[in-house]
């Protein structure tokens, strides 16, 4: 009688399971997709749906490599980025560490950094 029991509770179990994951199939299935816009949207890539807000009042544009690489020099500073930059070539150092990580505002207004290679102190 027991391995009746068994038997039937894995089978109850079974359907169970295959309920559920049927039921999240068909909520997938329901879901609209959203395509990214390709160049049509906001932002230096146009991947954004939305306008973005401007840079706080007296943050300090980034447009550069050599200017990203000096917030090190202010880790608390507020900077917004002005173009993607391109790190490809040397390696990226993060900015900030353990000791005296980084606690200011940067605000990538759309832009991005690409090609970087992470290397930490």
């Amino acid at each position: 009688m027991r391995a009746a029991h068994k038997k039937l509770l894995s089978i109850i179990t079974a359907c169970c399971l295959l309920i559920s994951t049927v039921a999240l199939v068909v909520a997938n299935i329901a879901q609209p997709t959203i395509a990214a816009p390709t160049g049509t949207g906001y932002g230096s890539n146009g991947k954004f749906l939305a306008p973005i807000d401007p840079p706080a009042v007296g943050s300090i544009p980034i447009s550069t490599r050599a200017e990203l690489e000096a917030i090190a020099n202010n880790l608390g500073g507020t900077y917004h980025l002005t173009q993607d930059i391109n790190l490809a070539g040397n390696e990226w150092v993060p900015i900030g560490d353990d000791v005296n990580p980084f606690f200011g505002t940067l605000d990538g207004q759309g832009c991005v950094y690409q090609q970087y290679e992470n290397h930490w102190r």
